[in-house]
């Protein structure tokens, strides 16, 4: 037993020892946190502007006051480059870990101890703070490439007012934020796609890399993306026809559909695009002429150059392209009224079906279609038993109805 205790106490280092350890550990931490704080502070020493910390001009853009957001606003626009490493650490900002303890500690030290802490560890509200640096950013002219980082990491934000203002500036940085776009697109992350789908303008960039992974969003985004993706696609103008029509040839049922509520949208804000859409028709494979007979019906605003494609579509070798097409003209019978010429070609179609969707349309457009009686009246002797019925059909209601009220004003 007495030997025992005899090798544990000798084993046993002396408890001054111990002390001076402890204290030594305890010195060396102390150092190291001070090394910190004041290497931090004149890291990120804030330039100052008319007599002001950049910092507060910042969380002046976030002022109730709309004057005091003005001067903010004002004077950020005619900072220099030292103001961007400032701006874009705050982008980045997420409340520190000594955010706590220095608030605990503040009333029991004294000023000229605070004062650095605070300009090292900046316990400003995150959100805040962050969201005046993305408004700061995107006012700062020309957009601030050295942010770029930043910028891109602030996309993935689930704040609106930061992860918009990031996008915006990222469009305006060129190709280098165009890439991060892209990029973005890329990410199996819902929020990032929209978030950077939101401000791509193809006509700004280069297409090689964002048509695909727009194409590959169309046919496989979820929820909203595709349809965010499909108006991304459209800033290309009618030079987004080719993709979109190629989606519709090779995408299964969902993607065709997606590309053609695309097109439905393209053709209704570009008269160029829907003319080349309707010339692009006869060459198209019946599944896609098939849509695109659907979607002319469906542009909005409607034209008459849109009924005229219907019209000739009527002539299609495919039945399923014809029936569409018939129904897309009884749709839109106020504008079909110059499409007469093109309804009495296709009594001459050599398919029955054809011709009897012809005088099915003649029919429904009633006296506006007096015009195709001559040509209508020599179809009375059709070889087709159903085409004879619907001219007669359309003869009567040519002859019987009042007339139409006028076309609504289209192109």
């Amino acid at each position: 037993m007495d030997s025992d205790a005899t090798t544990t106490t000798a084993t046993s280092p002396p408890p001054r020892r111990s002390r001076r350890r402890l204290l030594a550990v305890v010195l060396l931490v102390g150092v190291a946190l001070a090394g910190w704080v004041w290497f931090e502070y004149y890291r990120f020493r804030e330039p100052v502007y008319q007599g002001r910390f950049l910092s507060l001009w910042m969380l002046d853009l976030n002022s109730p006051d709309v004057r005091t957001r003005q001067q903010a606003e004002a004077v950020i626009r005619g900072v220099d480059e030292k103001a961007i490493p400032t701006l874009a650490w705050a982008l980045a900002h997420r409340d520190p870990l000594l955010k706590r303890p220095l608030a605990a500690l503040e009333g029991h030290l004294p000023r000229f101890v605070t004062s650095p802490l605070h300009r090292a560890i900046r316990p400003y509200d995150a959100l805040m703070l962050r969201r005046a640096a993305a408004h700061a950013l995107n006012l700062v002219n020309p957009p601030p490439l050295a942010a770029l980082p930043a910028l891109a990491s602030a996309l993935r934000d689930a704040d609106h007012r930061v992860w918009s203002n990031a996008a915006a500036v990222l469009a305006k940085l060129g190709p280098a934020g165009a890439a991060v776009l892209v990029q973005a697109l890329g990410q199996d992350d819902d929020e990032l796609q929209r978030h950077a789908l939101s401000v791509l303008d193809l006509r700004r960039m280069d297409t090689n890399a964002a048509v695909p992974a727009l194409l590959a969003l169309l046919a496989h985004g979820r929820g909203l993306t595709p349809m965010a993706a499909g108006q991304a696609l459209n800033t290309l103008g009618p030079a987004a026809l080719p993709h979109l029509l190629g989606l519709l040839a090779t995408g299964d049922e969902d993607a065709r559909f997606l590309a053609s509520q695309a097109l439905i949208e393209l053709g209704s804000k570009d008269f160029n695009a829907l003319v080349a859409m309707i010339e692009a028709l006869p060459r198209q494979r019946p599944v896609v002429r098939r849509e695109l007979a659907q979607g002319l019906s469906q542009m909005h605003p409607f034209t008459r150059r849109a009924a005229w494609g219907l019209a000739k579509a009527l002539q299609d070798s495919d039945h399923e392209v014809r029936l569409a097409a018939a129904a897309g003209l009884r749709q839109v019978l106020p504008w079909v009224d110059t499409s007469v010429p093109s309804l009495i070609e296709a009594l001459e179609n050599r398919e029955p079906e054809t011709r009897r969707l012809a005088a099915s349309v003649l029919g429904d457009l009633g006296p506006v279609a007096r015009a195709a009686v001559p040509a209508l009246s020599r179809k009375l002797d059709d070889p087709d038993e159903a085409v004879r019925r619907q001219v007669g059909e359309a003869l009567r209601l040519i002859a019987s109805e009042p007339p139409r009220a006028p076309a609504p004003q289209a192109n």
